[in-house]
C-alpha cells in the first residue's frame, strides 16, 4: 500500500474495532508583537470533538482449483500485486473523496467551506487539518 498510495504517508492510520472520539482544536491560536513590558492578551481557543468510526477494505477473487495449481502462472505473485494496487487505489480515493459512508471521509469533500481545496492554494496546514 505504501507503493501505491500517495497520501498514505501522509495520513495517521488507527486500527480500530469501533467508533473513537478524537479531541481537535476547533481554532487555531494567533501570535501577536506587544511591547516590551505591556500587559498580555489571551485568546480563546476553542476546542471540538471528532467521531472516528471503523472501516474495512478488502478485495476478494475466486480461483478455480486448476488455476490455483498450475505452476506455469505464478497467481501468488500476480494476485499479491494486483491486490496490493486495488487497494491503494481505493484507499486514495477514499482519502481524496470519501464520503463517510461506510469509507473514510475524504480531504476533497470533508473540507471546510472557508478552505480552498484547489490544488495550487492548498498549504500544508489545511492538509493536515
Amino acid at each position: 500500500l505504501n507503493e501505491e498510495n500517495v497520501l498514505r504517508p501522509l495520513a495517521t492510520t488507527i486500527t480500530t474495532s469501533g467508533e473513537h472520539k478524537i479531541n481537535i482544536a476547533a481554532t487555531k491560536p494567533a501570535a501577536s508583537w506587544i511591547e516590551e513590558g505591556a500587559a498580555l492578551t489571551f485568546g480563546d481557543a476553542t476546542f471540538d470533538q471528532i467521531v472516528l468510526d471503523a472501516h474495512k477494505l478488502h478485495v476478494a477473487v475466486k480461483v478455480t482449483e486448476e488455476l490455483l495449481y498450475d505452476n506455469a502462472f505464478n497467481l501468488e505473485n500476480y494476485l499479491i500485486e494486483q491486490f496490493g494496487k486495488a487497494l491503494g487505489n481505493a484507499e486514495e480515493d477514499a482519502f481524496l473523496n470519501g464520503d463517510g459512508t461506510h469509507k473514510p471521509k475524504g480531504l476533497l469533500t470533508s473540507a471546510k467551506t472557508s478552505v480552498t481545496t484547489a490544488a495550487a492554494d492548498l498549504k500544508a496546514d489545511e492538509l493536515v487539518t
